[in-house]
């Protein structure tokens, strides 16, 4: 796992010890850049069930001011904190140990880009959706990225955003969504 492009190019980045992460492979973190390239300028992102960091990093290195990384393991904070280190990056990240759901709850920002990368298993997906949702969490012409199982039925209901499309890599699929308006 490694930073594909930008100020950290070819970074190698360290994993979360333990079977419960699934950190985004490196193809399928180019794929999601390329999808994005052709729509996004982003300055603040938001990276959600953050695990070791990596797709906030890559954003980070391609040019955006901010991210803000969310997760609830301590394990995945200290990793998330050692890559930004590597990548020289960590004065434009801001790492928050807390439940997503209850970030979300609280957040009182806007964002440009959102990545959500839940574990496949826990239904996290609806949930989060629903939250960035309600709180219009989205910036006027932001994106959402969200990760999951290519099984997964992701719901298009929302008030803010809609799907935009959605990718198969493998046993994964990349929902695209765009902020309405």
């Amino acid at each position: 796992m490694r930073v594909i492009t930008g100020t950290a190019k070819g970074t190698k980045l360290i994993a979360v010890k333990g079977m419960h992460t699934r950190p985004t492979t490196d193809k399928v973190k180019e794929a999601i850049f390329s999808i994005l390239s052709t729509r996004v300028l982003v300055d603040k992102v938001l990276d959600l069930f953050a695990g070791t960091g990596a797709l906030g990093i890559e954003a980070l290195s391609r040019g955006a001011l901010s991210c803000v990384f969310v997760d609830n393991d301590r394990n995945s904070i200290s990793v998330i904190k050692t890559n930004l280190e590597k990548t020289k990056l960590l004065n434009k990240g801001t790492v928050v140990q807390k439940d997503v759901f209850a970030y979300l709850d609280a957040c009182k920002d806007k964002y440009d880009l959102v990545f959500m990368d839940p574990p496949y298993d826990k239904n996290f997906i609806q949930k989060s959706l629903s939250m960035l949702d309600i709180n219009d969490i989205i910036n006027e012409k932001g994106v959402i990225v969200c990760e999951s199982s290519a099984d997964d039925i992701i719901e298009d209901r929302y008030h803010h955003f809609q799907i935009y499309r959605e990718y198969l890599y493998g046993g994964t699929k990349i929902t695209v969504f765009y902020a309405k308006g």
